[in-house]
């Protein structure tokens, strides 16, 4: 545990960059708020359509992240000497476990979704889709434990999130660090391996379809040659699944800074540069933004919806937001 002293030291230097960070976790706060909201301002169509919560699980573990951050800051700023308190170090290395786990846990079911479906033609089931969401914050409250047994969770460098110091060797600390890494990159290889069959199978399919297009196109020339061949439409399920690659992209390239991070201090067991580890946590506190504006470019309806909030003296529109 760092001293109080040293804490208090690098808070005071570092408050304009805190400062910064708070201003992003309000952005992050105004897209995460207006997308729940027109994720939820449907109900009937949101019953009908429960992949929808494969989105609102994303964005509401990034709003509870940006809100209890920005709050956070906001009472250490008012009060330095909270930060001696033990319950708001645990509280907040918690807070940024769970964001991640429920995160990458979403991801993976999202990927294992468009699998079964696309290439097995397995339909999940709205009660599998709602196990799975809320699966993932049972798993932190399990996988949580750990960290809340650690008594070396402290103040990073700078000092932003509270949580096990990656250079500790201590046996908890190891401990928790090897079931981070067995998450992520659990995580990272499901959800490759997921979309590259998935790629596979859309790509085959296709090859079969054009082969089939090109023979009746030959019988109908010879048949009525002024018919025009037919068009193929848009795989709606390929659609679907770039929409949700690009997310999976997002998070992955947010969070590589840390990750090289992590591995610094890991392999060397020393402190990583402080202004690395600022520009990691740029990275991660813009997730949550990158996230909701990819979700919200990618659904014309949600676009809609959010459109006509802003159109004075009209209703809202009652299109169904729909995945």
């Amino acid at each position: 545990m760092r001293p109080y002293v040293n804490v208090l030291h690098d808070f005071q230097n570092w408050t304009p960059y805190i400062i910064a960070i708070m201003c992003l976790h309000v952005v992050s706060i105004a897209f995460t708020t207006c997308l729940v909201t027109a994720l939820l301002s449907d109900l009937d169509a949101f019953r009908k359509q429960t992949r929808n919560l494969f989105y609102l699980n994303v964005v509401v573990a990034e709003g509870l992240f940006a809100w209890f951050q920005f709050i956070k800051f906001s009472l250490l700023l008012s009060c330095n000497q909270l930060l001696q308190s033990r319950a708001l170090q645990y509280v907040d290395a918690v807070n940024v476990f769970g964001t991640v786990v429920v995160m990458i846990w979403t991801l993976t079911n999202v990927a294992l979704d468009r699998w079964l479906l696309i290439c097995k033609g397995i339909q999940l089931s709205d009660r599998a889709i709602v196990a799975g969401c809320v699966g993932g914050w049972l798993f932190v409250a399990l996988a949580a434990l750990p960290l809340l047994l650690d008594s070396g969770v402290t103040w990073g460098e700078p000092p932003i999130f509270a949580g096990t110091r990656w250079m500790s060797r201590t046996p908890i600390a190891m401990f928790q660090t090897m079931l981070d890494w067995v998450c992520v990159l659990s995580s990272v290889t499901v959800v490759t391996t997921c979309y590259q069959l998935i790629r596979r199978y859309i790509m085959a399919t296709k090859a079969r379809i054009a082969t089939t297009i090109r023979q009746s196109q030959q019988l109908l020339r010879r048949d009525d040659p002024t018919t025009p061949p037919p068009v193929p439409q848009v795989d709606a399920e390929l659609d679907m699944c770039r929409k949700f690659i690009m997310l999976s992209l997002a998070s992955i390239l947010c969070g590589t800074p840390t990750v090289v991070w992590i591995l610094f201090e890991l392999l060397t067991g020393r402190r990583a540069p402080e202004l690395f580890g600022a520009l990691a946590t740029v990275f991660i506190v813009l997730q949550p933004t990158v996230d909701c504006t990819l979700i919200i470019y990618t659904n014309p309806r949600i676009q809609a919806r959010m459109r006509g909030w802003f159109r004075r003296g009209r209703p809202v529109c009652a299109t169904s937001v729909i995945v």
